[in-house]
Order: C-alpha cells, then structure tokens, then sequence
C-alpha cells in the first residue's frame, strides 16, 4: 500500500537525465486536521540506477508470490517460467534479461519515507529509511536429485530476499488484493500506476478528489518540466484515464479549478462494479509458519512446503516427530527417498508405523528411566554417607589399633613390587578401600 501511494521510480523506461534520486513531496490532512508534510525519497544504485516503468511490474509479480505463500517468509523460492505466468510475459531470453535487469534495480534501490511510511500496526505514519530486495539468485537450471521420486515436487532455485522492514509492513497487513488481470492488460505504465493509486481508495470511496500536479508528479511519478500547463498535464493523464473506463473500472473524471487555493483537481468517480470492500491478506497463523519452516529444514520444496502447511498444519507436528526419530533410528522405512515418505506419513495421515514410539511412550519411558536414575544416585549418595562414617570410625582409633589395619591392608597388595608398596598410605584411594573394608568387617562383628 506505501508503494501505491508514491511513484517508485522513473514513469518511463528511459532514463534521460541519468537521474540517480528522486524527491517527492506531498500534503496530507490527517482524520483530526493536523497538516502533514510528506517526502519520498528515492535513491538508485550507482551501476544500476533508479528502477524504471517496467520494473514496477516485476516488483508486484514478487509481492503476489509472497502473498501466494502467506507472507510466510521473507526468502520466497520460485521459478523464472512462474514468474513469467503472473506477468503474462512470454518465457523466453529476452524476458528473462528483462526480468533479470529489473532485480539489479530493485536490489540497488533505498528509500527515505519522511512522515509517509504507514505502520499499520500504529496506524499512523512514520520515518523509515528502507529497501526493497536485499539479495537474490538466479539459476539457469534447476536440478533434480536422482534418488528423488514424483514424490518430491523440483526444487525452486531462484529466489529473491525481502528487506526485513519492507515485509514486516506486508506481514502485519499493510496490503490489499490487486486484480493482476486487469493490471497485466493494461497498455502504458501511466495506466498500471493511476489503477494502483486509485484502487487504494475505491474500497472507501465512491468519489475522490485529488490536486492535479500532486497527482501527476508524486503519485505517478511523471516528469513535468517540459510540461508545466494544465492543458498539457491533462493530455497526459487523459490515455490513461480513458483506458481505465473502457475496463469498467473508472466510471468518469472532471477537472475542477479551485480558485481559493488556485489549483487544478481531478475529481474520479468509481465504475459501481468496481467499487468493493478492501480485500487484505491476513498474516500467517503460527502454526502454519512452524510446520513450513519444519519441513523447508527437511528439504522439501517452498512451493510443497507452503500447500502442505496450508491443507493439514495440525497434524505436520506429530508426522515430524514420526519423522526425526526414524531418521535418528536409521530406519530402513526412510532408506529410498525420506522427503517423500514424511509427504506421504503427512498426506496419508500415518497414525503408528515398525520403530516409532509416539512421544506419550517415550515421556513414560524418560520418567522410569529418571526414578531408575534417582535410586542409583541415591544408593551412590549413601554409600558415600557410609564410607565416611567408616574412615571417622577409622580415624577414632588408637595409633596401634590404626597401624595393625594399615599392615593388614597392604598385605592384600603382597604382589606388589616392595617400591610400589612402601608409596601406598591413608591418602591412596586403592589403599583407603581395603582400609574401609576392614574397618566395616570389624565393625559389623562388634554390632
């Protein structure tokens, strides 16, 4: 929605001037009157500069693969032949060059929203300094394992990274439905832009008014310095307008002269079948992002990682704990393609299968071994107790009593080389055992 209301970049697919930042400037009224002053900044990379028309097209095509999985993760796998399919491009070279180009563009892109990024969990605008894409990859081929079956749906190897900032503003909702036919079939840049802009506020409104050169200027991002009278801004804007109502989407436009604040207003009323309630994408449950993230880590497909979270999220859980505990008991059930046994355990919803013990056994099982465990520290905490009630025995007796057991200990090392004997003393703890021995047998005959 923040990209609807400010031109990303150049309204053309030239840029002319070799411009590498662009400034826009508007003013808001907010609901309680207060004026605010807005600004867009937009900043190209050095090699690759501002994006262009056309890369607005791409841009979007990636949002709608984002939105196809949920908003689920910034990181969206895909293929270029899909991409192709939402832009209604033909799959061939020259539109993967295309495609390609536009990626280096976006990727270089920075902008500054001053005043004029909407946070839609505050429901109020903000500062933020941000971009679009923060890397991407682009593979020629993509691969097939061979011990992989139809199981496992190919491997997307293409992928592009959100900016963090830029997506959260997606995943909390800052976003609305966008008919990408229409869009597609639309033929200037100017068209595709005015459509966005404006279906921003149809889902309210059923008339809306804007001034002219603010309209022209930042929210559709043409360049008026060789066109500075109304009438040339109106020839224009007058294509796209006209193509918009042939769609059935705009129902007609005036051109109103404000001589309070002497300035040009549109005024756009809404084609009635195109009037709708805002369609917004609601964020991903937990679970649903959990279980694609558990079976992204176990090598499966974001396209079949993303249905399969989607249709049985609730039972992804237990067939992942299936899952781990074969592969950690080596079981031969996983030996031919483990991907696509846990797709079939998920699919098929496999309740009990030869090695698997369900977490409810292993919890009893944890809880024996834990009492067996708790017994034999215990009986080892007591013999302790009872070896140094035997060594204070010890240590009570006379000298004499003391050196007759010390000589008697070292007898049971007879064997011992005379060296080895003469180091042992109270102190060896091979010496002290035999001690403690004797002490005990003499003690229990004197009980």
């Amino acid at each position: 929605m923040n990209l609807a209301e400010f031109a990303l970049g150049l309204a053309s697919d030239r840029n002319v001037k070799q411009l590498k930042t662009i400034e826009r400037k508007q003013t808001v009224f907010l609901s309680n009157g207060t004026r605010l002053e807005q600004a867009w900044t937009v900043t190209g990379s050095d090699k690759h500069g501002l994006p262009r028309a056309g890369d607005d097209d791409v841009l979007l095509a990636l949002l709608k693969l984002a939105s196809d999985r949920g908003f689920s993760d910034r990181q969206v796998f895909f293929t270029r032949y899909e991409l192709m399919q939402i832009l209604e491009w033909p799959p061939n070279g020259r539109n993967y060059q295309r495609f390609e180009a536009s990626l280096e563009r976006l990727t270089g892109v920075r902008i500054i929203a001053k005043n004029s990024f909407w946070d839609n969990s505050r429901k109020g605008y903000t500062s933020l300094n941000f971009g679009l894409i923060d890397d991407y990859a682009i593979m020629d081929r993509a691969s097939r394992s061979p011990d992989l079956d139809a199981l496992q749906l190919e491997m997307p190897l293409t992928h592009v990274s959100f900016n963090e900032k830029f997506f959260h503003s997606m995943q909390i909702g800052n976003v609305k439905r966008l008919d990408m036919r229409l869009y597609n079939s639309l033929s200037s840049a100017l068209s595709k832009r005015l459509y966005r802009y404006l279906d921003k506020r149809r889902y309210k409104l059923n008339v809306f008014d804007v001034e002219m050169v603010t309209l022209a200027t930042v929210n559709l991002g043409l360049d008026l310095t060789s066109k500075r009278y109304p009438s040339q801004i109106k020839q224009l804007l007058d294509p796209a307008h006209l193509e918009l109502q042939e769609k059935g989407f705009l129902g007609s436009w005036t051109y109103r002269w404000s001589e309070d604040r002497d300035i040009w207003f549109i005024k756009y009323t809404f084609s009635k079948s195109a009037h709708s309630p805002q369609e917004t994408v609601q964020p991903p449950s937990e679970l649903f992002v959990s279980s694609r993230a558990m079976l992204l880590q176990r090598g499966f497909s974001s396209a079949l990682a993303t249905r399969l979270a989607k249709d049985f999220a609730d039972r992804i859980p237990s067939k992942i704990d299936m899952y781990d505990q074969l592969v950690q008991s080596k079981s031969k059930l996983l030996t031919r393609n483990p991907v696509g046994w846990l797709r079939k355990a998920i699919e098929d919803d496999y309740q009990q299968v030869r090695g698997y013990e369900p977490p409810e056994e292993r919890q009893k099982k944890e809880a024996r071994s834990k009492v067996q465990k708790d017994l034999q520290l215990e009986t080892e905490r007591r013999t302790l107790e009872d070896k140094d009630l035997l060594w204070a025995i010890y240590t009570g007796l006379p000298s004499e009593r003391r050196e007759s057991i010390v000589a008697r200990a070292k007898h049971e090392f007879r064997f011992l080389s005379a060296d080895k004997l003469n180091t042992l003393n109270e102190d060896s703890p091979v010496l002290r055992g035999a001690i403690l021995a004797f002490v005990q047998e003499e003690h229990a005959l004197s009980a």
